[in-house]
């Protein structure tokens, strides 16, 4: 017996659409490949965008190239500008011109802030290539015009965007909105960070209950878990306050700080000083996988983050299952709806944070609620095959090409 027709009829659009469609390259420029959330970010969305039609390359302005094999076992060709800092425009510029000149890309697009700059002003030196960039944080909310110096880089920056930029993206509305006010900028789209869905796995209540084994945890300890760099912005010392306020309540709360950072030393003295060495850990950064599995198998996700433009791992740890509590800063309200998907806590309340994780302690339902309510919003919201499809629609818009929606009408047709 032969095919349905509508699955004959849907095999020969898709043909008709891969023969038919411009074949898009883009070429993704960014600071260095080091294992952080942009550079994680990008090796998660650039296997997702093929699947669209759009073919991808890597510029990396410097050292380090941690994330190189990652991106090289996806596919992806990588190209050393070898700066020695990135810093240096007229460098990075003019290596990135050189490469665009050699190769040919319909579009460049930028992540953080050096590769903006280089992808801007590479315009004098390759003019055929549409320009997107991604803002990935809110620098300049960190960056306040106080000298004359400041004021004449911002007045460079908004010209440089001026002149080399076509069109500009940003991870959460937050970002957009800060940037066109503080950048002088117009039409900033939001597209969310995507996760890629299909390793999130969760886990059944044996493996987590092995899991828990691993981290030396007793049946009756309610784990709560963290992951981030160990820097103030991620306010794991809010955290440790916060646990050590319910361990004076007789609540044993088992807490893991995953990550590493500057303030490592510091804040395993503030957890001897208090006297939590066998409540509070910091097992250091490990791999994805391990990491993704302790927090799988906590009881709550904590993200205290001081400054927290979007909020990777708070919306990993939904994709994951787990209940998530969260500072209520910056772009993280537009991940958790506080009450629904979450519960969002004021910024640097220890005592607050308290109250959330004893209120999830006495409530599996309302963990419960909280964990099927943020996985669904991470399946609507963050599912990278759907970013990649609303990226590559805005890579088509840009260079004039009809969108797939239209073309399949036209095949249809």
């Amino acid at each position: 017996m032969g095919k349905p027709l509508f699955l004959c009829w849907q095999g020969q659009i898709a043909a008709c659409l891969k023969k038919n469609m411009h074949p898009i390259r883009v070429l993704h420029v960014i600071d260095t490949l080091g294992a952080a959330g942009a550079e994680h970010q990008l090796a998660t969305l650039l296997p997702s965008l093929r699947q669209c039609g759009v073919e991808c390359e890597v510029a990396v302005l410097q050292s380090p190239y941690t994330l190189q094999p990652l991106f090289e076992d996806r596919g992806i060709r990588v190209h050393r500008l070898g700066a020695k800092n990135g810093r240096n425009i007229l460098v990075t510029t003019s290596r990135l011109g050189a490469l665009l000149r050699h190769e040919r890309y319909d579009i460049v697009h930028a992540h953080l802030w050096h590769s903006i700059t280089a992808t801007a002003l590479s315009r004098l030196l390759s003019r055929r290539e549409k320009r997107v960039l991604t803002f990935h944080n809110s620098e300049y909310q960190q960056f306040p015009v106080d000298s004359l110096v400041r004021w004449l880089r911002r007045g460079f920056d908004k010209a440089v965007l001026r002149f080399g930029i076509d069109r500009c993206t940003a991870v959460t509305e937050f970002i957009a909105r800060s940037n066109e006010h503080l950048l002088g900028l117009r039409d900033v789209k939001v597209i969310f960070n995507g996760l890629d869905l299909t390793s999130f796995a969760r886990l059944s209540d044996g493996a987590k209950r092995e899991v828990r084994r691993r981290l030396n945890c007793q049946d009756d300890d309610f784990l709560v878990v963290t992951a981030g760099r160990l820097a103030a912005q991620k306010g794991h010392s809010i955290l440790i306050d916060a646990v050590g306020l319910l361990t004076k309540e007789g609540l044993r709360i088992r807490t893991f700080i995953f990550g590493e950072g500057p303030l490592r030393q510091q804040l395993q003295q503030k957890i001897g000083a208090m006297g939590l060495e066998s409540l509070v850990t910091l097992p250091g950064a490990v791999e994805h996988q391990e990491l993704f599995q302790a927090i799988a198998s906590a009881d709550v996700f904590a993200f205290p983050s001081i400054n927290e433009p979007f909020g990777l791992a708070a919306a990993e740890a939904m994709a994951l299952g787990t209940p998530v509590v969260a500072s209520a800063t910056d772009g993280l309200p537009e991940l958790i709806e506080d009450g629904v998907s979450g519960r969002l806590v004021p910024l640097n309340d220890a005592a607050a944070l308290a109250h959330a994780i004893r209120e999830m302690m006495g409530n599996p339902d309302l963990r419960t609620r909280f964990a099927l309510a943020g996985y669904a919003r991470a399946r609507d919201f963050f599912d990278v095959a759907k970013i990649s499809a609303e990226l590559a629609s805005l890579y088509r818009s840009s260079l004039a090409l009809p969108s797939i929606a239209e073309s399949a009408s036209k095949v249809s047709v």
